[in-house]
């Protein structure tokens, strides 16, 4: 008796282990190389050496290189962080984190840290090159390469584009938004629309967070991201859109996106937005008065910088009265609006575009929905 249970054990222990690497979830070379960086900034040589394999190949400016053990480098991590605090160091600081991943399993990463000491006064920079190989469940780091930060290994806008695909097409990333990549084309707007590493970027009337994922990933830990959504948004039906937001965001998971639960009009930024999109949404938000959207519009073009964006994205109308029972609005129709806010239209994009939808009937309608015919807009903020 005692033999059987014991086998059936086994058999559930194996089991278990078996589906568990079946179904596993692969983990993002980028969140490791940012967990490593960040136990920097927590001054622990231990944390920190546990991203190591057993051995690395180190090399630095002066050094030959040399193969070291992963307690070697523990030991090596715990002498560096000691004489940046005798230095006053208290901080560092990523002005440049790039991830490239070469394949399924390996990655590249390439990095700028500057240190700044308890009065926020920069003493030097230090710049560092990894390649990290991915085992059965986890990365590990098996070379680094310390050198000057006035040559930083560059990723070109090709890698950069690969590397940026390859995220979107991750297992971290929902299922349900990959689904809906083939009719929303993230990618040829986000290279249409310039967005770059390091931007930070609002998301208005975010809703459920389908262009806050995907501008969180293009902006990269350097950057930052707003999600903006209105009270309507967040409790019609049921609350389903807040519901879906805060599911996305559970865990600290996009760390670089803050939520902006407030009204439009009352955003509170000023001159900090490299750009901001409103996606499928600009239709909703002319069914309101004229003279509250001229003022909403007005404290949108006062959250930009500058030369700031504002990429607008929607469902195209007949050029008669506007329906908003559609959930459509005109192209020209709102170019025209938001061009007399002050805005200058900088280009428009025909990549959306859909001959065969007919633009009197409803989004909603199954013989269309999901791929009516869109126009995209990238204002600029003169």
């Amino acid at each position: 008796m005692k033999i059987a249970v014991q086998l059936i054990l086994i058999f559930i222990i194996i089991h278990s282990a078996y589906a568990f690497s079946e179904t596993s979830p692969k983990p993002s070379a980028k969140h490791f190389f940012q967990h490593y960086l960040d136990a920097y900034n927590e001054f622990d040589p231990l944390k920190a050496s546990k991203h190591y394999a057993p051995e690395v190949l180190v090399s630095g400016i002066a050094n030959s290189p040399a193969v070291m053990t992963q307690a070697q480098m523990h030991k090596l991590l715990d002498g560096f962080l000691a004489r940046q605090k005798q230095k006053g160091i208290v901080k560092f600081e990523w002005e440049t984190f790039q991830v490239h991943l070469l394949s399924d399993s390996l990655a590249i990463s390439s990095s700028v840290a500057a240190r700044y000491d308890e009065n926020k006064r920069l003493v030097d920079r230090a710049s560092a090159v990894m390649q990290a190989h991915l085992g059965e469940n986890s990365w590990k780091i098996t070379s680094l390469t310390i050198h000057d930060h006035n040559n930083v290994l560059p990723l070109t806008t090709v890698q950069r584009e690969k590397s940026y695909a390859a995220i979107l097409q991750s297992e971290e990333r929902p299922e349900s938004d990959k689904l809906r990549d083939r009719r929303r084309k993230p990618i040829e707007v986000m290279q249409f629309a310039g967005i770059q590493s390091g931007w930070t970027v609002l998301d208005l009337i975010a809703s459920g967070g389908y262009y806050t994922e995907v501008l969180s990933h293009r902006v990269g830990p350097l950057g930052k991201v707003y999600a903006q959504n209105p009270s309507f948004i967040l409790t019609v039906r049921d609350g389903i859109f807040n519901q879906q937001l805060t599911k996305r965001l559970a865990g600290n998971r996009l760390a670089n996106v803050e939520r902006l639960d407030t009204e439009l009009g009352e955003l509170g930024l000023n001159q900090e937005l490299d750009a901001m999109t409103m996606v499928l949404n600009y239709h909703d938000f002319y069914n309101q008065p004229e003279n509250k959207r001229r003022s909403d519009l007005a404290d949108m073009k006062n959250a930009l910088k500058k030369g700031g964006l504002f990429i607008v994205i929607d469902s195209n109308a007949k050029p008669d009265k506007h329906d908003p029972q559609l959930h459509r609005i005109n192209s020209e129709r709102a170019k025209n609006e938001i061009v007399s806010a002050g805005f200058s239209l900088k280009k428009e994009g025909y990549f959306l575009r859909n001959s065969k939808d007919p633009l009197d009937i409803s989004v909603f309608d199954k013989q269309i929905r999901g791929f009516t015919d869109r126009f995209v807009f990238v204002f600029e903020k003169s």
